[in-house]
């Protein structure tokens, strides 16, 4: 019995094991990139609704700025108001073009000559949402750039059940 039984685990060892390669397998050749299926570039000022980006535990709606959040929520912690504005010598550039896809937001605008790319992700299953800002000069020549990042943003921690009206914080105290 137990040499039965070991060769059944060993057969079905090989047998899981056994799988077809992603570039020959005819229904993975079907299934695209997690880039391919995202939405167009959408200009801004057509645009009647910011993205938002998710994991499983929450979400976030992303501002017309190039960094802030207006809001965002992931149990048992909630945040409000524009969450790190970014300014580039003193003014807060625009954004000028949305795309959403699966895993992230992509913001992308201009200033002065200056062109800016901004990525947003939320972490799968952790309470942490995460940028990528990057920063073109497209001048002819090389010159100084001064960046401040305005963070006044609240964030509480709240306990309880969270139903479909979840809490966030504002200036006078907790809102659900």
């Amino acid at each position: 019995m137990k040499k039965f039984t070991i060769i059944l685990l060993s057969m079905a060892t090989a047998f899981s094991c056994l799988r077809p390669d992603p570039g020959t397998d005819p229904v993975l050749q079907h299934v695209p990139p997690l880039d391919s299926v995202g939405g167009i570039r959408v200009s801004a000022d057509t645009a009647d609704m910011e993205p938002s980006v998710r994991n499983f535990r929450g979400q976030a709606l992303l501002n017309r700025d190039m960094t802030s959040l207006s809001w965002f929520v992931s149990a048992p912690y909630s945040g409000g108001y524009h969450t790190g504005t970014l300014r580039i010598n003193g003014e807060t550039p625009r954004v000028s073009m949305f795309r959403w896809l699966p895993s992230r937001a992509v913001r992308e605008g201009e200033t002065d000559r200056w062109k800016i790319r901004s990525i947003v992700k939320m972490v799968p299953d952790e309470d942490a949402v995460m940028w990528d800002v990057r920063i073109t000069n497209e001048a002819d020549t090389a010159r100084d750039l001064e960046l401040e990042l305005d963070l006044i943003g609240f964030v509480s921690k709240y306990g309880g059940d969270w139903q479909w009206w979840y809490p966030y914080p504002k200036l006078d105290g907790q809102t659900t």
